[in-house]
């Protein structure tokens, strides 16, 4: 007897999993004021198509004399509703935003404003469009600014911080790069670079840092040998291992690369006299380690940005 009970009642659990399991529940006919709809009888339950069509004076809230809905968890998406003929679809407009009527559809006489996203401006400077007729009236178009800038470039071994990906970025926006550990710029382990008239301003790579040196091939007190890079006293005359010690301070790494293609050694930059003059430019950093030059506006720099003093005492 309650085998046989036990029996009935995993039966009855048993149904109720395959009731759950079974083919989802179709959506029901809706209730079209002003139209008449058409299901689609051919398909899962889930994917069911709904068409439809409305009377004169009225027409489908969506693009079109008729209308289309799917069946979504019970329900047509998009509602399917019959509005005044001369009403408005809430219209796309790229790279612009406004506020958009809930029921999706605006009245006829009724007025939006809309404002172009950061980055771009209306190229008709219309901020107000209206609903007459069933259309909108000045529709707004917006451009990217062309004072903007896309993305900033790719430096190697670097990565922009602070700051999330965008495609368009308005005029004067900055970001940070931030070198990679172990590597660093002329301007540090941390650069700015400034958009300026739809161009970034330019940024130094990131390159591995360099060893201290040890003095390697010489004597710590002056030694018989100068290390490879730096000033000898064939070049100089004699002198003495402090004075030598005093020009390596200067030197800021033979395995720094320098403008042009240099490799040498560099020294403080008041050893190679009046800087460089460039046309449509200028330079806005300096240390006794280098000068960083920017162009003035609508110009373009081609090369580095940095120059240094070789140990020749050349630019």
């Amino acid at each position: 007897m309650c085998v046989r009970f036990l029996g009935f009642v995993l039966l009855i659990c048993l149904a109720g999993v395959l009731r759950a399991q079974g083919p989802e529940p179709p959506c029901e006919s809706p209730q079209l004021q002003g139209g008449f709809s058409v299901i689609e009888e051919d398909t899962d339950s889930h994917e069911r198509k709904l068409f439809y069509a409305c009377d004169d004076g009225l027409k489908p809230a969506v693009e079109g004399w008729w209308g289309t809905a799917t069946c979504q968890n019970r329900t047509w998406i998009p509602t399917p509703q019959c509005i005044d003929a001369n009403a408005c679809i809430a219209p796309e407009i790229p790279n612009a935003k406004y506020t958009k009527s809930p029921n999706g559809w605006h009245e006829e006489g009724h007025k939006i404003r809309v404002t172009c996203i950061d980055g771009y401006e209306d190229r008709n400077h219309l901020a107000i469009a209206q609903c007459v007729n069933g259309n909108w009236t000045s529709m707004p178009v917006c451009e990217r600014d062309v004072h903007a800038c896309g993305p900033p470039p790719k430096i190697l071994n670097a990565v922009i911080i602070k700051q999330v990906f965008q495609k368009v970025f308005l005029d004067n926006s900055e970001v940070e790069y931030a070198c990679e550990d172990g590597y660093t710029s002329n301007t540090g382990a941390i650069q700015k670079s400034y958009c300026v008239f739809g161009n970034w301003t330019a940024v130094s790579e990131c390159i591995r840092e360099t060893q201290p040196d040890t003095g390697r091939g010489g004597s710590a007190a002056g030694g018989t040998g100068a290390t490879s890079g730096h000033t000898t006293s064939t070049d100089r005359g004699t002198t003495s291992g402090t004075d030598r010690d005093t020009d390596d301070r200067r030197v800021t790494g033979s395995s720094t690369r320098g403008v042009g293609g240099d490799t040498g050694p560099f020294i403080s930059i008041d050893k190679c006299g009046t800087p460089p003059r460039i046309d449509n430019g200028d330079f806005v950093e300096k240390t006794l380690k280098y000068l960083k030059y920017q162009c003035s506006a609508f110009y373009t720099l081609e090369g580095s940005d940095t120059v240094v003093c070789n140990s020749d005492g050349s630019w």
